[in-house]
């Protein structure tokens, strides 16, 4: 299944949060917003939480994104991710 493109999020309790392109804050009700590495670190900090829009009761619409999909990021930038392909050595590195 495709992974969609955009998710309902409304600030967190407390939290002003501006969108980085229009620069206007998000709606305390929340918006649809793109799924991007901005959104998502938001997200994973706390400062946004899904939601649905008014009026959807949906509870698939509110859940939140595959652990494995927002570790991937990290997972890509340990130094594991970073060595050599299988087969090759130090000696043919060099």
């Amino acid at each position: 299944m495709p992974h969609p493109e955009t998710f309902f999020i409304k600030p967190a309790q407390g939290i002003r949060m501006a969108d980085p392109k229009s620069g206007d804050y998000l709606p305390e009700s929340g918006a649809l917003m793109p799924r991007s590495g901005f959104w998502l670190r938001r997200l994973k900090d706390g400062d946004v939480i899904l939601s649905a829009p008014a009026g959807v009761t949906d509870a698939s619409a509110a859940e939140p994104p595959a652990p494995a999909l927002v570790a991937q990021g990290a997972a890509a930038r340990t130094p594991s991710a970073l060595s050599a392909p299988a087969g090759v050595t130090d000696a043919a590195k060099n």
